[in-house]
């Protein structure tokens, strides 16, 4: 038997070649298939732990406090948030379960319970807790449980979601206490407001009937009695006012004038109204000449003129003998604006330095002693410090006993507009302030009845009562009979009947108030008649209401005779020629 031939050899040789070149080349691949999933194996356990990672990173920075429950209700994942609710490390969580140290009693089976039903019904719950951490604060949380789930949808544990509430609570807390005490501050003021309005009614009466009786035929004695009577009045009617005027301040509510004044004459009507308390206890009331230039600053005249008398009041109530003085200086404040400084000073018995600081509370004396001797609310000096902050400035007092004291008021005024650039005062254009007086002054008789050289139809729209009867026989005084309505609408009716010159018209009255009649008698008739306001008060606000509703002058209750003769003389100065 023969072998194989050479070339049969050299065929096999090749074929067993290139089957070990397959067997190599598949072995090679499949070393590098291997390889590669190796490599794919290991970059995704490397994104995975990048992943969760990141997904723990996003999980402790969050502020809600987040966690995992096996359906056991041990803790599998707890955040940072949630561990420092309890102080802790958050491995010291893990693996335990709500039974922690320091919970609310009850709280440990209303999570039970909760996760519970979110297990059994693979629905989501909502809640507000509020526990009591380890450290003894009190948490308010809001408390979001879902269920989660395997690949297959089975229910394999809880999440939790824990928002804290506490500092949105307390945030909720102190407005609505803020909220309390704003209302609390509303009704006091609006309280205040109805009181003093109901004070003021019989109080004008009152004053008003004093002035008419003071001016018949009276007897020395009877005539001493009567002037008793009304000085009592004005009295207890600027406490009432002060009253008033310090609850607007304290609720914001009070408002400032801006327009051009005399500060000379602004001081001396202050001096001149407290110069008969002071010579009846035989004081000299005595006011440095005014230097400050320009005369004509802008502000609030009525406001400053009762920041002076309230000073000076204060000044002649408790100083027995000696001088009351006034004086004033002033320095630039800022572009457009000047520092004045307001100093009264008094021989009197001056103030220990423990009490200075009280000075200016409510309701205070300097002791105990002073308000029996001397009288008074202590009112006065903390409405000074109020329209001193109001007007930009401060108040300050620099006393000895024995020797007596100098309260100083600063206040910032506006320089007046340069020419061309603006009324000046007295100017056309200006909004000067009505008069406002603080007293009743006694009308002397004149020779000729006003009446007869500046006659006038007058309209009385004022209420039946005694302010009625006041304003009646004050125009009496002057020689002026008056017809009279009782409210707004019986007010258009007359003017519809008759061609007045002068309607004064009471702004608060029943049923049409005065401001809604001004309105339908300017649509109606135009500029004539001439209205004059009266009101209880004078306030910035008072008067820019009665402008805006088409009143042409305005007078404060208790209606000042010589003020009401003023303002009588202006209408008939504005009266058409025919």
């Amino acid at each position: 038997m023969t072998g194989p031939t050479p070339a049969e050899q050299a065929g096999e040789i090749a074929r067993l070649r290139r089957r070990l070149d397959r067997e190599r080349a598949a072995r090679s691949a499949a070393e590098q298939l291997a390889e590669d999933a190796t490599r794919r194996l290991y970059l995704g356990l490397e994104e995975q732990r990048r992943t969760a990672a990141l997904l723990r990173a996003v999980v402790d920075a969050s502020r809600d406090a987040i966690s995992a429950k096996d359906c056991d209700g041990r803790f599998t994942m707890v955040n940072a948030a949630l561990a420092s609710i309890w102080d802790c490390p958050p491995e010291e969580l893990l693996g335990q379960s709500v039974a922690l140290p320091g919970v609310n009693e009850g709280w440990e089976a209303r999570i039970a319970a909760m996760d519970q039903r979110v297990i059994e019904n693979k629905a989501g719950e909502q809640a507000e807790e509020t526990i009591d951490g380890p450290d003894g604060r009190r948490h308010v949380l809001s408390v979001t449980k879902e269920p989660l789930l395997d690949e297959e949808g089975a229910v394999v544990g809880v999440c939790t979601v824990s928002r804290d509430l506490t500092g949105e609570r307390q945030a909720e807390t102190r407005l609505r206490e803020a909220e309390q005490v704003e209302a609390m501050a509303q009704a006091r003021s609006e309280f205040l407001t109805t009181i003093s309005h109901e004070i003021r009614t019989p109080m004008n009466g009152v004053i008003g009937m004093t002035t008419l009786l003071g001016q018949t035929s009276l007897t020395a004695q009877q005539d001493e009695y009567v002037e008793v009577i009304r000085s009592c009045g004005e009295l207890l009617l600027g406490i009432v006012n002060d009253v008033l005027d310090l609850s607007k301040l304290e609720a914001g509510r009070l408002e400032l004038e801006n327009v051009s004044f005399s500060l000379r004459r602004c001081i001396a009507g202050a001096v001149d109204l407290m110069a008969p308390a002071a010579a009846a206890k035989g004081l000299s009331l005595v006011s440095q000449p005014v230097t400050v230039e320009p005369d004509g600053l802008l502000g609030d005249p009525t406001r400053l003129r009762q920041l002076l008398v309230n000073l000076l009041a204060n000044a002649v109530n408790f100083t027995s003998a000696g001088e009351v003085t006034v004086s004033l200086s002033s320095r630039p404040a800022g572009e457009g604006r000047l520092q004045v400084f307001l100093s009264v000073s008094d021989t009197g018995p001056g103030i220990p330095r423990e009490q200075q600081a009280r000075l200016f509370e409510p309701f205070s004396q300097p002791d105990s002693s002073a308000g029996r001797a001397y009288g008074g609310t202590g009112l006065g000096l903390t409405l000074c410090s109020r329209l001193c902050q109001l007007m930009g400035g401060t108040i300050s007092v620099v006393s000895q006993p024995g020797r007596g004291s100098v309260f100083t008021a600063s206040i910032e005024l506006g320089l007046p507009v340069r020419r061309g650039q603006g009324p000046a005062e007295g100017g056309p254009g200006e909004r000067r302030p009505f008069p406002t007086g603080e007293a009743i002054g006694l009308l002397p008789l004149p020779e000729v009845p006003m009446a007869q050289r500046a006659p006038l139809r007058i309209l009385l729209a004022e209420g039946k009562g005694t302010s009625r009867k006041v304003a009646l026989g004050l125009l009496a005084r002057l020689g002026y009979g008056a017809d009279t309505a009782e409210n707004g609408q019986a007010a258009l009716e007359a003017v519809a009947r008759t061609a007045y010159d002068v309607v004064l018209m009471d702004v608060q009255m029943p049923g049409m108030d005065g401001l809604t009649a001004t309105r339908h008698l300017r649509r109606r008739f135009g500029a004539q008649p001439r209205i004059i306001a009266v009101a209880k008060g004078a306030l910035a606000a008072d008067v820019t209401l009665c402008l805006e509703a088409g009143m042409d002058d305005y007078l404060a209750k208790p209606i000042d005779a010589i003020e009401l003769a003023a303002a009588l003389e202006r209408a008939f100065a504005h009266l058409p020629p025919n």
